[in-house]
């Protein structure tokens, strides 16, 4: 008993170090690469300087609401955890303290690359398996949250690892060359009060310059043995091609409810 008593103080010991360490990384259009991204004061500023550090654990990172990042995928590659979830998503300032979520004053912070079928670049099949928030490896509790994503040719939000509870809630996704939100072999992810639009763009254009013309780019898609997944009250229109799709064996158990 007194092992068993032992071994779960150490546990406790462990979870609580390991959430007590997770840290909060912020981002302004204006920040600096240099400094250490801590706050408001310290916030980098390019979505490079997020891809090439090394978080650790339980770790968030907020965009500064109201502001806009463009060229650079953003590629997540770190774990939460069932009790200290990694969280993508906005913050602002009030009465000088780094405040999560976004003021009824601004918008969303917003990935934007300007692309558009008239002039932008043609989809390849590369462009159809890459996201403009791109889950680098097969991850676990991850929420991405009160973010927009718009105007760019692969799908906005991509998991292609096989994630694991994946929260992916409020978020605006308007014109994508490929899915708004794509989970590929995703265990239990939940998406729930978002809103996409004009996605699926490469497949009404037939803009897939190296052959490939996939059948089934959804808005919100579920594919490849993805199972138990949430999809509820998301706001779906204006897409050229389904707008929530379950495709492939295995890709079975989901709920979906409430979706307009």
């Amino acid at each position: 008993m007194q092992n068993f008593r032992l071994a779960s103080f150490l546990l406790l010991l462990i979870t609580a170090f390991s959430n007590a360490s997770a840290q909060n990384f912020y981002l302004k259009p204006n920040g600096n690469d240099s400094a250490d991204g801590r706050s408001h004061a310290t916030a980098w500023k390019s979505i490079n300087k997020v891809n090439s550090h090394l978080f650790q654990p339980g770790d968030d990172l907020y965009f500064l609401a109201g502001s806009t990042w463009s060229g650079t995928n953003l590629f997540l590659d770190w774990n939460g955890t069932s009790e200290n979830r990694v969280v993508v998503g906005a913050y602002y300032m009030s009465n000088g303290i780094e405040t999560i979520g976004v003021p009824a004053s601004s918008g969303k912070p917003k990935f934007d690359d300007g692309w558009d079928t008239v002039t932008g670049e043609r989809i390849n099949s590369t462009d159809y398996f890459t996201g403009k928030i791109d889950f680098d490896d097969t991850l676990s509790y991850v929420t991405i949250q009160d973010i927009a994503i718009s105007n760019v040719k692969t799908n906005a939000i991509y998991d292609g690892k096989a994630s694991q509870y994946t929260i992916i809630n409020n978020v605006d996704i308007a014109r994508v060359g490929v899915s708004g939100i794509r989970m590929n072999g995703s265990d239990s992810p939940t998406i729930r009060n978002n809103t996409v639009t004009e996605a699926a763009l490469g497949k009404e254009y037939r803009w897939f310059v190296d052959g490939y013309n996939p059948s089934y780019p959804a808005a919100i898609l579920l594919v490849n043995d993805a199972t138990y997944g949430l999809v509820e009250n998301n706001f779906v229109y204006d897409t050229f091609s389904e707008c929530i799709g379950l495709f492939k064996a295995g890709s079975d158990f989901h709920v979906i409810r409430g979706n307009t």
